[in-house]
C-alpha cells in the first residue's frame, strides 16, 4: 500500500533517557518494552531488521534508520536523516 505513495520508509527506535522517562512518558505507565539495540538483544534486532528489509524489498521501498547508533547496513537499512 505505501509503495503507491512513497519511495522510502524511515525507522527509529524509542530511546528513553533518565528523567525524560518520568517527565515525558508519565501517562504511558502501561508502556513496556526493551532496548532492542542493546548488545544483549542483537538476535531480536537482527530478526526485526531482516523482516523489515524483506518487506521493504518486496514492495520496492528503500528503508533507512533515523540517527541510530547501531549499524544496520548489513540488513539493507542505510543510515538516514530524521527530517528531509
Amino acid at each position: 500500500m505505501l509503495e503507491n505513495y512513497t519511495q522510502r520508509v524511515t525507522i527509529s527506535f524509542l530511546n528513553i533517557h533518565g528523567n525524560s522517562k518520568l517527565r515525558n512518558f508519565a501517562q504511558l505507565n502501561k508502556l513496556t518494552g526493551e532496548d532492542i539495540a542493546a548488545a544483549g538483544n542483537r538476535e531480536k534486532l537482527a530478526l526485526l531488521m531482516r523482516n523489515l528489509s524483506t518487506i521493504a524489498r518486496a514492495t520496492g521501498l528503500e528503508i533507512q534508520a533515523c540517527t541510530e547508533s547501531v549499524n544496520l547496513e548489513k540488513y539493507g537499512v542505510r543510515h538516514g536523516m530524521c527530517l528531509a
